[in-house]
Protein backbone atom coordinates (compact mmCIF):
# COMPACT_ATOMS: atom_id res chain seq x y z
CA UNK A 1 0.00 0.00 0.00
CA UNK A 2 1.60 3.14 -0.76
CA UNK A 3 -0.21 6.04 0.44
CA UNK A 4 0.39 9.99 -0.98
CA UNK A 5 -0.45 13.16 -0.32
CA UNK A 6 -2.67 14.69 -3.25
CA UNK A 7 -2.10 18.59 -3.18
CA UNK A 8 -4.39 20.61 -1.44
CA UNK A 9 -7.23 22.53 -2.93
CA UNK A 10 -8.99 25.88 -2.07
CA UNK A 11 -10.21 24.11 1.02
CA UNK A 12 -9.75 22.84 4.74
CA UNK A 13 -9.91 18.85 3.21
CA UNK A 14 -6.59 16.69 3.28
CA UNK A 15 -6.72 14.51 0.24
CA UNK A 16 -4.84 11.31 0.23
CA UNK A 17 -4.31 8.29 -2.18
CA UNK A 18 -4.21 4.81 -1.87
CA UNK A 19 -2.42 2.39 -4.62
CA UNK A 20 -1.76 -0.93 -4.50
CA UNK A 21 -3.26 -3.74 -1.96
CA UNK A 22 -4.37 -1.98 1.44
CA UNK A 23 -2.39 -3.84 3.59
CA UNK A 24 -0.42 -2.62 6.60
CA UNK A 25 2.41 -5.95 6.11
CA UNK A 26 5.10 -3.38 5.79
CA UNK A 27 4.57 -1.39 8.92
CA UNK A 28 5.30 -3.06 11.87
CA UNK A 29 3.35 -1.37 15.29
CA UNK A 30 2.49 0.81 16.48
CA UNK A 31 3.44 2.92 13.32
CA UNK A 32 0.72 4.16 11.63
CA UNK A 33 0.42 5.51 8.15
CA UNK A 34 -1.94 8.32 8.64
CA UNK A 35 0.65 9.73 11.27
CA UNK A 36 3.58 9.33 9.67
CA UNK A 37 2.32 10.93 6.44
CA UNK A 38 0.07 13.80 8.08
CA UNK A 39 1.73 14.66 11.88
CA UNK A 40 0.23 13.76 15.16
CA UNK A 41 -3.06 15.98 15.08
CA UNK A 42 -3.91 14.41 11.50
CA UNK A 43 -6.96 12.48 13.50
CA UNK A 44 -8.50 15.97 14.04
CA UNK A 45 -8.88 16.69 10.41
CA UNK A 46 -11.29 15.52 7.53
CA UNK A 47 -9.12 13.28 5.27
CA UNK A 48 -10.98 12.36 2.01
CA UNK A 49 -9.19 8.86 1.04
CA UNK A 50 -9.26 8.36 -2.82
CA UNK A 51 -9.04 4.29 -3.07
CA UNK A 52 -9.43 3.90 -7.05
CA UNK A 53 -6.42 2.82 -7.35
CA UNK A 54 -6.43 0.14 -4.86
CA UNK A 55 -6.17 -3.02 -5.75
CA UNK A 56 -7.22 -5.06 -3.22
CA UNK A 57 -7.42 -5.91 0.61
CA UNK A 58 -6.24 -8.26 3.15
CA UNK A 59 -7.35 -8.44 6.71
CA UNK A 60 -4.40 -6.48 7.79
CA UNK A 61 -6.05 -3.64 5.57
CA UNK A 62 -9.30 -4.00 6.91
CA UNK A 63 -8.74 -4.05 10.36
CA UNK A 64 -6.01 -0.80 9.90
CA UNK A 65 -9.48 0.93 8.28
CA UNK A 66 -11.54 0.16 10.80
CA UNK A 67 -8.89 1.35 13.62
CA UNK A 68 -8.02 4.22 11.71
CA UNK A 69 -12.21 4.93 10.61
CA UNK A 70 -12.51 4.90 14.65
CA UNK A 71 -9.62 6.78 15.61
CA UNK A 72 -11.46 9.63 13.39
CA UNK A 73 -14.22 9.74 15.25
CA UNK A 74 -12.90 9.77 18.61
CA UNK A 75 -10.49 12.67 17.76
CA UNK A 76 -13.23 14.90 16.32
CA UNK A 77 -11.82 14.12 12.69
CA UNK A 78 -13.71 12.26 9.39
CA UNK A 79 -11.95 9.32 7.35
CA UNK A 80 -13.86 9.20 4.29
CA UNK A 81 -13.21 6.61 1.56
CA UNK A 82 -14.29 7.05 -2.10
CA UNK A 83 -13.50 5.41 -5.59
CA UNK A 84 -13.91 2.34 -4.17
CA UNK A 85 -13.19 -0.37 -6.46
CA UNK A 86 -15.49 -3.32 -7.07
CA UNK A 87 -12.46 -5.93 -5.30
CA UNK A 88 -12.28 -4.03 -2.16
CA UNK A 89 -16.38 -3.40 -2.53
CA UNK A 90 -17.34 -6.63 -2.38
CA UNK A 91 -15.43 -7.49 0.59
CA UNK A 92 -16.32 -4.87 3.09
CA UNK A 93 -19.83 -5.45 2.14
CA UNK A 94 -19.41 -9.33 2.72
CA UNK A 95 -17.92 -8.53 6.35
CA UNK A 96 -21.16 -6.09 6.45
CA UNK A 97 -18.40 -3.20 6.92
CA UNK A 98 -19.47 -0.93 4.37
CA UNK A 99 -22.14 0.66 6.36
CA UNK A 100 -19.81 1.16 9.65
CA UNK A 101 -17.46 3.36 7.56
CA UNK A 102 -17.90 7.02 5.68
CA UNK A 103 -18.31 5.71 2.09
CA UNK A 104 -18.71 8.16 -0.99
CA UNK A 105 -18.93 7.03 -4.99
CA UNK A 106 -17.24 10.12 -5.78
CA UNK A 107 -14.81 13.03 -4.57
CA UNK A 108 -17.60 15.91 -4.20
CA UNK A 109 -19.68 13.39 -3.09
CA UNK A 110 -16.99 12.85 -0.40
CA UNK A 111 -16.51 16.49 0.11
CA UNK A 112 -20.20 16.97 0.83
CA UNK A 113 -20.29 14.25 3.24
CA UNK A 114 -17.41 15.88 5.19
CA UNK A 115 -19.59 19.12 5.05
CA UNK A 116 -22.66 17.40 6.50
CA UNK A 117 -24.68 17.91 3.55
CA UNK A 118 -27.11 14.94 2.59
CA UNK A 119 -27.15 13.70 -0.98
CA UNK A 120 -30.47 14.07 -3.29
CA UNK A 121 -33.24 11.91 -1.85
CA UNK A 122 -33.04 8.21 -3.21
CA UNK A 123 -29.41 8.66 -3.01
CA UNK A 124 -27.99 7.66 0.43
CA UNK A 125 -25.00 9.44 1.49
CA UNK A 126 -23.87 5.54 2.64
CA UNK A 127 -24.64 3.83 -0.55
CA UNK A 128 -21.95 3.16 -2.39
CA UNK A 129 -21.99 2.94 -6.69
CA UNK A 130 -21.13 -0.64 -7.37
CA UNK A 131 -19.39 -1.50 -10.32
CA UNK A 132 -19.60 -5.00 -11.90
CA UNK A 133 -16.38 -6.52 -11.37
CA UNK A 134 -14.59 -7.21 -14.57
CA UNK A 135 -13.75 -10.88 -13.37
CA UNK A 136 -14.66 -12.73 -10.40
CA UNK A 137 -13.02 -12.28 -6.90
CA UNK A 138 -10.65 -14.94 -6.00
CA UNK A 139 -10.60 -15.48 -2.33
Amino acid sequence: MRLSLVPAGKDHFVRLRCEGPITLRPWEPPRDPFRELLGPYCFTRNVLLDLEKADGIDTSGVSWLMIEHEKFQQLGGRLILYGIPPTVTQILDFLHLTPRLSVAPTEEAAMAMALGQREPAGEPESRLQIRPSPEPLSV
